[in-house]
């Protein structure tokens, strides 16, 4: 019901579910952006070709496939019998005066599926796009578009319950919901850099108004990155300064961490900085949060690194041949790394050593993170493929 199924980010859950062999299956034509949602054996998962499909995990067959009306960037969530897709691209569809850009063309919101059948139950359009997963909190879906505004969709009937401007559009920043607040990163853009404003907002959802907003000096990508939230602190990436060129090809990143009652910046750490492959990417990684220490990459400066979550001290930085985008994910003391070169690695928690790359490679990745289930790992690509793996350990 969440991205990552926590706001931690460790997408790592326990269950009993087992495959006889590893095995890829090529589903589509375009990026699987996100990772799939699972529940029980069926892996639902979204497609940049605008295809949602229920797969049945141990063995990789299709139990069924439907079409949407846009591509679909984020996980799926699933509750009470429904699979609930987000819609949207990321093509910059038109300036508001007030606004800057809006994000996202063709039939962008929220769509409900029969999670059995994959038939369609409702769509709540949407002026903008979501490409950052939605979060369900009891009956209610709460959604940030790339029109600058928060919405709440009644998860029965698709009916919009409630909404609230905000200043600045939501890319990937996937709003995460702790207690009765809602956090999500937003940036806003009259030029294309830098940012006018690059924001956190904390929204209470009882009172449907701002409980505060913060302003962080970063000039873009702040709205590529999902909050990780533990206990009293909320952490967030951003990218402080971009190329000269105003192409966004060299990039410096800086990690923040922001009290969850006040907004209040408790400190920050530079990640580095270093060059992107390609225009359309996304400019910083995701943290994960693991209680006293936070883990976070780099896609520009090719490095992971874990900090004290109470002071932002550097415990230790290991430099990788290849950039991060996603964020890590802890098991058993060692961390899972998805390159965006197409391997994933695996790290000691500790100390940062490389104690393994997987020989396969899998095809580019991007903000995907791998997903433990049982003892099955499941890694999206940018190819179209799904890669499920018994993990050796």
């Amino acid at each position: 019901t969440e991205f990552r199924g926590t706001s931690s980010h460790n997408s790592v859950f326990s269950s009993s579910l087992t495959i006889r062999s590893s095995y890829r299956v090529k589903i589509a034509n375009a990026g699987i952006a996100d990772a799939p949602a699972v529940v029980g054996t069926t892996a639902y998962v979204g497609t940049g070709n605008s295809q949602v499909y229920a797969l049945n995990l141990v063995n990789g067959s299709v139990r069924w496939a439907v079409g949407v009306p846009n591509s679909v960037e984020a996980t799926p969530l699933v509750d009470r019998g429904r699979v609930v897709v987000a819609l949207g691209n990321t093509v910059f569809r038109r300036y508001s005066t007030k606004l800057g850009w809006i994000r996202g063309t063709g039939a962008n919101g929220l769509m409900a599926l029969n999670a059995v059948t994959g038939s369609d139950e409702w769509y709540a359009p949407t002026q903008g796009e979501i490409m950052a997963t939605p979060v369900i909190s009891g009956s209610v879906i709460y959604a940030v578009t790339g029109a600058s505004r928060l919405i709440a969709v009644n998860l029965d009937t698709g009916k919009r319950e409630w909404s609230l401007r905000l200043k600045g559009f939501d890319s990937f920043s996937s709003p995460v919901v702790v207690g009765n607040h809602l956090y999500v990163a937003t940036n806003q853009y009259f030029q294309a850099y830098p940012a006018r404003r690059s924001t956190v907002w904390s929204i209470d959802l009882e009172a449907h108004h701002v409980a505060w907003v913060r302003d962080l000096a970063v000039a873009s990508g702040l709205s590529d990155c999902s909050i990780a939230v533990d206990g009293g602190r909320l952490f967030v990436e951003g990218v402080p300064q971009v190329s000269s060129d105003g192409q966004g090809r060299r990039v410096s990143q800086r990690l923040f961490a922001l009290s969850r009652t006040t907004g209040r910046v408790l400190w920050s750490q530079s990640l580095g900085r270093g060059s992107l492959p390609g225009l359309d990417q996304q400019e910083d990684g995701t943290p994960l949060a693991a209680g006293p220490v936070i883990y976070a990459g780099s896609p520009a400066s090719n490095r992971v690194e874990a900090l004290a979550a109470a002071s932002g001290r550097v415990l230790w930085e290991t430099r990788l041949h290849t950039g991060v985008m996603a964020n890590p994910i802890l098991l058993h003391g060692r961390l899972l790394v998805a390159g965006t070169d197409g391997r994933v690695m695996m790290l000691n928690a500790r100390n940062g050593a490389v104690m393994g790359i997987d020989p396969v490679n899998l095809g580019a990745l991007g903000a995907a993170s791998p997903l433990v289930v049982g003892d099955v790992l499941v890694q999206s690509t940018m190819n179209g493929s799904l890669a499920v793996q018994r993990l050796g350990y």
